[in-house]
């Protein structure tokens, strides 16, 4: 079983370093853009826009004014120039959203009433300093709150994370366990060509 288990991470890791040197040739050649991966968000909202590098959720027609627990989240994907970007975004509220719009890294949040209060998070892309730059880390997040003020209902709580990784350091990762594999098969066939203890080996013709 643990080698059965081995074996399958392995298998793994090499497919994660092949599919990393790909991406990471892809990531010179294709023009940049973010990539939605996917999103989840209670029923009050709904997906109105449609661009392959941005989402608009509005409130679902007919839906009731009556205040609730709502939630919104999406995951993008960004790989330019030999790294890998991933922005998570995410919303919780009680009460109602007029809608909301995620054009990475950029969230903003839109309330109801006359106000129109809002919550930016991420307006830019930040600046990373010196040593993230040289080395291809970054780690990053924003939060903000928005009240319309008019007394039903929590503030409107919007958050994103935002982490870079250089592709060499996902080659690095997936490299490891298939050299140890290949140096155990190695030494298991070894053992093989030798025989078990107080038995000769098979004759050379």
């Amino acid at each position: 079983m643990k080698r059965w288990l081995f074996n399958l991470g392995a298998a793994l890791s090499l497919l994660l370093a092949i599919a990393a040197a790909a991406a990471w040739a892809l990531s010179h050649a294709r023009p940049p853009g973010w990539r939605l991966i996917a999103t989840a968000h209670s029923a009050d909202l709904t997906r109105v826009g449609r661009t392959p590098h941005a989402a608009l959720f509005t409130t679902t027609p007919g839906w009731s004014k009556v205040p609730n627990h709502g939630f919104w989240d999406a995951w993008w994907a960004l790989s330019q120039s030999g790294r890998l970007t991933l922005l998570a975004q995410v919303i919780d509220y009680d009460g109602t959203l007029r809608r909301v719009h995620a054009s990475p890294p950029s969230l903003t949040v839109e309330l109801p009433g006359p106000a129109r209060a809002q919550a930016v998070v991420f307006a830019r892309m930040p600046e990373s300093g010196p040593w993230s730059r040289r080395l291809g880390f970054a780690l990053h997040s924003d939060a903000q709150l928005a009240d319309d003020g008019d007394g039903i209902g929590a503030p409107v709580s919007a958050r994103a994370w935002m982490v870079t990784l250089p592709y060499w350091f996902l080659v690095l990762l997936g490299v490891p366990l298939p050299l140890l594999w290949r140096r155990a098969i190695g030494r298991a066939r070894a053992r093989d060509a030798v025989g078990p203890p107080g038995v000769a080996p098979p004759p050379r013709r």
